[in-house]
């Protein structure tokens, strides 16, 4: 499947692995043109969530023909259905892909087309451009896209009494209908009772009810409960909404106030206060904030809840001692200390996933502040008080093992992000001394599972261009550790050399591009007439980990030393492409 598994304000790109349509289904609703139209689904688990994704497909009984229309996928669990969405008398498709209490619905519309080949188009309703030449227009769309669906549609139903019948067109109608249908969602749960105070007061931000939300963050700390998480870890999909409800109308004190509160938990309250004075508040807000800057305090959070899964992938090298002063952690006062046997790991970071897209090093753009930067960092990180990452380790035999570690501590210098954990020793007989090992948390990739193998030479029949770029520089690779005496460029010799030997094509970033590892042993090098001395003198069954980037080049590697790093480089369309 290509089409996203995840909800975010950037197109993120699915999957391109092939995941198996094991059911098929009669779409509900009574769709507008003839014909039968079928769901072709399958579903996957992704940590506690089960996804459903498929593919629609229309029958055309008269001709015998059958048409593949759009691929869908629905975090939420739920078959695309028709619906009546538009003020049109046609039906739409409407995809449910909401995630939490984010609302996202996908609503296609059935385009009619002077087209044997293509008689029926599903195209879907977009936000991106305006319908009408108005700056009111837009500024609604800008309230939609920044997540206030609400007020959206209030905009927009303001803009359609003002103005003509005649010039309101279809596409405006549908872009404000498909607006609707997301402010229908917030509107419910701004209303509903929650157990959690914070999801509570985050519901009434989502659906723009600022004021409402203001009255239940104070009362709520008056009574007791500590909010400091809810600002720290919601900080930028709240700070999302004020730079857009400001936009729109810079007066709107309630939504200046929350601003301020953000700013005081992203960097500290000097920031709030001095972001707040270029916003020309009344005097009455500025009492207001500073009453509601004395009552949250977002340093004190005893605990920290993480704004979004943790994705990160890195390289790992066990330290004897660390200096605790070098390091930054959420509680000041908690000690660096080891428990057991444990050990010290220091990991460099190469990407990570901050819950709207992948960002890689160097990080010269965090922008931390100098108050509060630990709270910040693990915001943007995904982590919590003690979160888990796993560091790879191959056994003896082989085998891949993980070590289970735990983020005490991280540092920022130069554009380079450390993560300090607390593991067990790596096990002695298993991958090389002095090499850094691959670290990466549990939700970037299922490491165990298998992922699709086969050979070089398979993977040339399929994917010519790919494999021999990856023939060429693993070849290289073996060259620079002395694993093999002469250079070889044609695709025909490598092939010859390292076509047998078997690669796993896994998505370990989530990216939607998938990356080749090879697992190295000497003993492959067995029947080559280019094996060195030292290879053969070597263990012949000490397994060593390649990892290929989607375009051929090397990434990670446990041969050499100078090339166990990472080379992490930003994905080009064609990489984004089938790769089978």
């Amino acid at each position: 499947m290509l089409a996203p598994f995840v909800t975010s304000p950037t197109a993120v790109p699915g999957s391109n692995r092939i995941l198996p349509l094991s059911t098929v289904t009669l779409i509900e609703g009574n769709a507008t043109e003839p014909g039968i139209w079928l769901h072709l689904s399958g579903e996957r688990m992704r940590g506690s969530t089960r996804i459903v994704y498929g593919q629609v497909v229309r029958y055309d009984p008269a001709i015998a023909q059958l048409y593949a229309l759009v691929e869908w996928t629905s975090p939420a669990g739920k078959l695309p259905a028709w619906q009546q969405i538009t003020g049109s008398e046609a039906t739409e498709l409407i995809v449910n892909q909401t995630v939490g209490l984010e609302p996202s619905f996908k609503v296609y519309q059935v385009e009619t087309l002077q087209s044997s080949t293509e008689p029926i188009r599903l195209e879907p309703i977009s936000l991106e451009q305006a319908a009408l030449d108005r700056q009111t227009f837009e500024d609604g769309l800008v309230l939609a896209r920044s997540g206030l669906w609400s007020a959206a549609r209030q905009t927009l139903e303001s803009l359609k009494q003002q103005i003509d019948v005649a010039n309101w067109s279809a596409a405006a109608q549908a872009q404000l209908d498909l607006i609707s249908l997301h402010a229908n969602a917030t509107k419910t749960q701004a209303e509903r009772d929650w157990a959690s105070p914070s999801q509570q007061i985050l519901a009434q931000l989502i659906d723009g009810r600022w004021g409402n939300a203001l009255q239940l963050l104070q009362t709520t700390i008056r009574n007791g409960y500590d909010l400091s998480s809810l600002l720290a870890v919601d900080s930028d999909r709240i700070g999302r909404r004020v730079n857009a409800a400001l936009q729109v109308n810079r007066n709107q004190p309630d939504v200046q106030i929350w601003g301020a509160l953000v700013l005081a938990a992203q960097r500290d309250r000097a920031a709030a206060i001095a972001w707040l004075r270029q916003q020309s508040p009344t005097p009455d807000t500025n009492t207001r904030v500073q009453q509601v800057l004395n009552l949250v305090d977002p340093q004190s959070a005893p605990t920290i809840t993480a704004s979004h899964d943790s994705r990160m992938i890195g390289s790992a090298t066990q330290v004897s001692s660390i200096n605790a002063a070098d390091w930054l952690r959420p509680q000041v006062d908690s000690p660096l200390a080891l428990t057991g046997q444990q050990v010290w790991y220091r990991i460099q970071l190469a990407n990570f996933h901050d819950g709207q897209h992948w960002r890689r090093s160097p990080f010269t753009d965090l922008n931390l502040p100098a108050s509060g930067a630990a709270l910040r960092l693990w915001s943007l990180l995904g982590l919590t008080n003690n979160s888990p990452i796993q560091i790879l380790v191959w056994s003896a035999d082989g085998q891949p093992q993980t070590i289970e570690a735990t983020v005490k501590a991280a540092r920022v210098s130069g554009g380079e992000l450390q993560l300090l954990a607390a593991g067990s020793p790596t096990p002695s007989g298993n991958s090389p001394a002095g090499l850094p090992l691959l670290a990466m948390t549990l939700s970037t990739v299922s490491w165990l599972e298998t992922g699709n193998v086969l050979t070089l030479s398979q993977l040339s029949q399929q994917q010519p261009d790919w494999a021999a770029a990856l023939a060429v520089n693993l070849w290289r690779e073996l060259q620079r550790a002395d694993q093999v005496q002469a250079a070889l460029a044609d695709t025909a010799s490598l092939l010859q050399e390292v076509g047998q030997w078997s690669v796993e094509l896994v998505d370990l970033t989530g990216e939607g591009q998938l990356e080749a590892i090879f697992t190295f042993k000497p003993s492959l090098l067995e029947a080559s007439s280019y094996v060195t001395a030292s290879a053969q003198a070597a263990n012949q069954e000490a397994t060593q980990t390649l990892i290929f980037s989607a375009q051929g080049q090397l990434i990670y590697s446990e041969l050499s030393t100078e090339a166990a790093q990472f080379w992490w480089r930003s994905p080009t369309p064609a990489t984004a492409r089938r790769l089978y």
